[in-house]
């Protein structure tokens, strides 16, 4: 009987292992994925609250 419980946790913690190296790996590179040559986004000093920011995009280039 006792084998039987720690054989169950073992797979239960390799199974939250796996799950959290899933969830790790599936995350995006927020810094590539928002770099764009000649163009900038940034929260406008004192507007940030819990319902809203304002945001100035600031773009650079001759581009559309």
């Amino acid at each position: 009987m006792r084998k039987k419980v720690w054989i169950i946790i073992g797979i239960l913690i390799v199974m939250i292992g796996i799950f959290a190296i899933g969830i790790w790996l599936g995350q995006p590179d927020n810094q590539k994925m928002n770099q764009v040559a000649g163009v900038s986004i940034k929260i406008k000093e004192g507007t940030l609250t819990n319902t809203g920011a304002t945001i100035i995009i600031t773009d650079t280039t001759d581009k559309n």
